[in-house]
């Protein structure tokens, strides 16, 4: 996907004050990066050619609208116990303890694997 391309057509459909949402899967952390190139997993709805973007792809993206709103979910270990068999007993409850540690400790989100954002035109 070429972001500026996307960006010119949503800038173009969208009416004034019209509302876009997006939930993107994003990988700051070059360390997050090699884990999950270690752990040959994709999706059944992930295509070949999309990959994770950044916060700074994102904010790039947002430039340019009126409004700029997101939040950051999932970290590493909650993706993780979603894919390994046996560990998927503890997805429901990692989910929970993933948003009280996300609200509370801004700098983990930095290590989110999901953004979901809104732009206003």
């Amino acid at each position: 996907l070429d972001l500026s391309l996307a960006k010119a057509e949503i800038k173009r459909v969208l009416r004034t004050d019209g509302v876009a949402i997006f939930r993107e899967p994003i990988r700051n952390s070059a360390f997050v990066r090699f884990i999950r190139r270690l752990i040959p997993y994709q999706g059944q709805d992930v295509s070949p050619h999309e990959r994770p973007l950044t916060d700074g792809e994102i904010d790039e993206f947002a430039r340019g609208f009126r409004d700029y709103a997101s939040r950051s979910f999932t970290l590493p270990h909650v993706s993780i116990s979603r894919i390994v068999p046996f560990l998927r007993w503890l997805y429901g409850p990692l989910l929970r303890v993933d948003a009280e540690v996300l609200k509370h400790i801004p700098l983990l989100r930095y290590y989110a694997t999901c953004k979901v954002f809104k732009l206003v035109k």
